[in-house]
């Protein structure tokens, strides 16, 4: 179960308290999403790069390396 599962859990329950932990237990979730998110796309941009330098090297060079 979730953090911010327990905490929906506890607004059902009628937790006073409850209601004030949920946005900054969701915006940490979406930080840590947007993250991850981040470090595919870098990883796949390098990834372009590489082949297009790649390309480009064995284009100017005929094929030598």
């Amino acid at each position: 179960m979730t953090e911010v599962t327990r905490i929906l859990n506890k607004i059902e329950d009628r937790d006073p308290t409850a209601a004030s932990q949920l946005l900054p237990q969701a915006y940490e979730n979406l930080k840590r999403l947007a993250a991850i998110k981040i470090h595919q796309c870098d990883k796949l941009r390098a990834k372009r790069v590489a082949i297009k330098f790649k390309s480009a090297t064995d284009k100017n060079l005929g094929g030598v390396l």
